[in-house]
């Protein structure tokens, strides 16, 4: 018997997302880092964020929306209408990682699959999915709900997260939105 590889555990159908095994964390989409953002249009990632997110809601994924320091820079208005009754954890630091109601939040929903995305893809994404990826999570990004200072930072920084062992897959695949999808949310199933 072959030894099994460290990509073995994103193949195959057992392994597909589904609403009850893994969870989804939303970090930074605030209005002033989004402004900031050139690697995509602002419309594109405020769309594809919230369609990830009313995805997540009807499907019952647990979803953690944070912020870095909201008094001074609001949640995109469209993402917090879709979880009117949570209040994003306010972290100060740059590492949602870092901040120990993120990790203990991640614990409690007892799933050891994350989907991650974030502003900005090189710095508060990256680092996020780092700090679980070495806490033994499995991750998929979504670099089309996220953003960077520029197109070649965030394809760098993309490249850096599969580099580390993390799955990248667009908004439509995770949310099961698109033919060939992860089918995370497929509800569907052709009968006999």
């Amino acid at each position: 018997m072959s030894e099994q590889s460290a990509t073995d555990q994103y193949i195959g159908v057992k392994n597909l997302l589904t609403p009850d095994n893994h969870a989804l964390v939303l970090i930074d989409h605030q209005y002033p880092q989004l402004l900031s953002v050139t690697s995509h249009k602002h419309s594109t990632v405020s769309h594809n964020v919230t369609a990830l997110a009313k995805a997540a809601k009807a499907f019952n994924v647990p979803t953690l929306l944070t912020t870095g320091v909201a008094k001074h820079q609001p949640l995109l208005q469209e993402l917090q209408a879709v979880f009117p009754e949570q209040k994003p954890i306010d972290r100060t630091g740059l590492c949602s990682w870092d901040d120990q109601r993120v990790v203990d939040w991640v614990k409690q929903t007892g799933r050891k699959k994350l989907v991650i995305a974030g502003l900005w893809t090189e710095i508060c994404l990256n680092l996020a999915v780092q700090g679980a990826l070495g806490d033994g999570y499995q991750v998929y990004i979504v670099p089309d709900a996220s953003g960077g200072a520029d197109a070649e930072s965030h394809a760098l920084a993309v490249q850096r997260m599969v580099q580390a062992g993390a799955i990248s897959h667009q908004h439509a695949g995770v949310s099961g939105r698109a033919p060939a999808g992860l089918g995370a949310y497929r509800m569907w199933r052709s009968s006999p």
